[in-house]
């Protein structure tokens, strides 16, 4: 572990105080994992169990209730930007990916810092046993290194240059779906009564799709594979409390 290979970034400073708290300690977790040659690297085996009695606090998720995707409270609600930004510096380095899955909406701030594209994130749910994973194809050991301030996150993947070369296109966005902009209320018995949060901002919905091709010293390809990503639109939605 001699050099940094690759960094990536988001901003999480709009955050509330609970998903702040729970994007920070998901991040201080994963700090220092290391990932022998040969090895796979689990974002939920590096971050344990994401319960209150690990820590986590009440943020807000997407999820997928009675049918419909929404925004609602959740344990740990945050840690799938964590998760987006190690994919992303992971991405650059041209480690293969083993599981990854998109969010159900778009989150344009993920693909707005450093080593972030439209349609380059990643969620996980251990409830779901939904996780990222990536393996080290590299002959030498690997860490990663996380940094936040209360505004930026940042991880950093070290370990001995490969010599590899990512060429990576522009995300191709196709079967583009107009959100619409009209506010939706939802009643939640986890807010007290009397109070509402905004938790959802309309988006459009599409598919990305962005090829990247690995190829080593020599020019041989080491990796080629187009990550698909499918987003519905999002909706602008104010969760209003119904509960004690």
């Amino acid at each position: 572990i001699r050099e940094k290979l690759t960094s990536a970034s988001t901003e999480y400073g709009y955050s509330s105080a609970s998903r702040l708290h729970n994007v920070e300690l998901a991040a201080s977790r994963v700090d220092g994992a290391l990932i022998p040659p040969g090895g796979t690297f689990s974002f939920n085996e590096a971050v344990g169990p994401v319960t209150y009695d690990s820590g986590y606090q009440t943020g807000y998720g997407i999820m997928i209730t009675n049918g419909s995707i929404s925004t609602v409270p959740s344990v740990g609600g945050g840690i799938c930007q964590v998760a987006t930004t190690v994919f992303q510096s992971v991405f650059w380095a041209g480690m293969p990916i083993v599981e990854r899955s998109w969010h159900l909406y778009w989150i344009p701030r993920y693909g707005q810092g450093q080593g972030g594209l439209k349609g380059l994130d990643a969620t996980v749910d251990p409830d779901y046993d939904l996780d990222f994973k990536f393996h080290n194809a590299s002959n030498n050991w690997l860490a990663v290194k996380t940094n936040y301030d209360g505004m930026t996150l940042g991880f950093e993947l070290w370990g001995t240059p490969t010599g590899w070369n990512v060429a990576v296109d522009q995300p191709v966005i196709t079967n583009v779906v107009a959100a619409s902009q009209e506010m939706y209320y939802e009643d939640s018995a986890e807010l007290p009564r009397g109070t509402s949060v905004f938790v959802e901002h309309a988006e459009d919905g599409f598919n990305a799709a962005i090829h990247r091709v690995v190829t080593d010293g020599n020019g041989q390809v080491i990796d080629d594979t187009v990550f698909h990503s499918n987003y519905a639109p999002a909706k602008n939605t104010t969760l209003v409390g119904t509960g004690g």
